[in-house]
């Protein structure tokens, strides 16, 4: 009975969890809070940091009461699949530190795949008005624009996404998986590494 409860509740936990990551990102960038999207966003997050508003404050524009109640979901979440598939407990403090890299991780994912439709959004629709590719704009813009600065003008050729790739890809690949691999983290039970 338990083998059939593992897919669903990893698929709801883990939906749960990305639409944390996801409003931790948003407020973090600043996205506009009266995008349908993202006030969609803040009601489905807001019932699970109503409880611990108080306690955690925002540090500027990050959310810590999001950051810490993205990680101790990840962690019951992962938690509860080991206990469930294998039927062991992992340490609590092992628990956390890999669900820090795994929020982490989803974080620079969101980062990539937000990148990667932007991209193809400027082939296809460069002046969509669409409240999706205003917040896919949102969330790329504050990595484009330092790159941007810095890049040499080549007559409207944007070369920032191949740098935010490259620069994303090898923090992913050395700085997570190298981290991951440390702390000797089951990968099979997080997102994002």
């Amino acid at each position: 009975m338990s083998q059939a409860l593992i897919g669903p509740l990893n698929t709801v936990f883990g939906l749960v969890v990305f639409f944390m990551v996801l409003r931790i990102v948003l407020q973090a960038v600043q996205a506009n809070y009266y995008n349908p999207i993202c006030q969609g966003i803040n009601k489905i997050s807001a019932p699970l940091l109503a409880p611990t508003a108080r306690l955690i404050p925002d540090l500027g524009s990050i959310s810590l009461n999001a950051i810490v109640v993205t990680v101790v979901l990840q962690a019951v979440l992962a938690g509860g699949l080991a206990y469930a598939a294998y039927g062991q407990m992992l340490p609590i403090v092992m628990l956390v530190l890999w669900s820090v890299v795994s929020v982490i991780g989803m974080v620079v994912k969101l980062f990539f795949f937000a990148l990667i439709i932007m991209i193809i959004l400027s082939w296809v629709a460069p002046q969509a008005s669409h409240p999706g590719a205003e917040l896919v704009w949102q969330i790329t813009e504050p990595l484009m624009a330092p790159v941007r600065r810095v890049m040499p003008d080549l007559g409207g050729l944007d070369l920032s996404p191949i740098v935010v790739f490259l620069v994303i890809q090898m923090f992913q690949g050395s700085v997570l998986v190298g981290l991951a691999r440390a702390l000797q983290m089951p990968t099979s039970l997080f997102m994002g590494v």
